[in-house]
């Protein structure tokens, strides 16, 4: 097994070699096989040293970062994941995670659409859409600190016309009268 997993790493590298980069798609993708199969700490140890030959300071901080990155959207892949119905089990194996891990997760975070409305704008009479999305909200936030939020983001149409923020449970907007929470706002003057 280690032989298979050193001859991926070292196709893996070869082809850093060629193309100068470790950070293409498939150099990624032989590493976490390569972490993946290698499970015991010896494995891990020889795996690691082969990467140090080879890998740069620079690669290695944009991996790092990179990494970074992806652990703090871990909760929105999380919730995003079980919103289009894959189990609690699949995701834990396939994010390296622990079942009951992924469970406090989704239960510790809320996925909420938004959608914030002008009145009497540049978008039209009356009230119309100015911008929307979703976002991943922790237990200690709230749908009045999300909306605040998405009125101080938006820029000047909030501080010339009056606005409202309507909020969602789940990815998808539904009607005005099914909004979990709605924020209205004067424009500032």
């Amino acid at each position: 097994m280690m032989r298979a997993i050193v001859a991926l790493l070292d196709d893996a590298l070869t082809e850093h070699d060629k193309t100068g980069s470790t950070l293409d798609n498939s150099g990624l993708l032989a590493l976490a096989q390569g972490y993946a199969r290698a499970v015991t700490p010896e494995q891990r140890d020889q795996l690691a040293a082969g990467i140090a030959t080879r890998l740069t300071v620079d690669e290695a901080g944009v991996i790092l970062r990179a990494a970074a990155a992806v652990r703090t959207a871990v909760p929105g892949v999380v919730l995003r994941a079980k919103a289009n119905g894959d189990s609690t089990a699949e995701i834990a194996r396939e994010l390296d995670m622990t079942d009951s891990y992924v469970r406090r997760i989704a239960r510790e975070h809320r996925l909420v659409s938004w959608r914030l409305d002008l009145y009497d704008s540049e978008a039209g009479p009356g009230w119309q859409s100015w911008e929307s999305g979703d976002d991943i909200i922790p237990s200690t936030r709230t749908e009045p600190d999300l909306a605040e939020h998405i009125l101080a983001a938006a820029g000047r149409g909030p501080r010339e016309h009056r606005a409202r923020v309507l909020i969602w449970n789940g990815t998808d907007e539904q009607p005005d009268t099914a909004a979990v929470y709605t924020h209205e706002q004067s424009p500032t003057t």
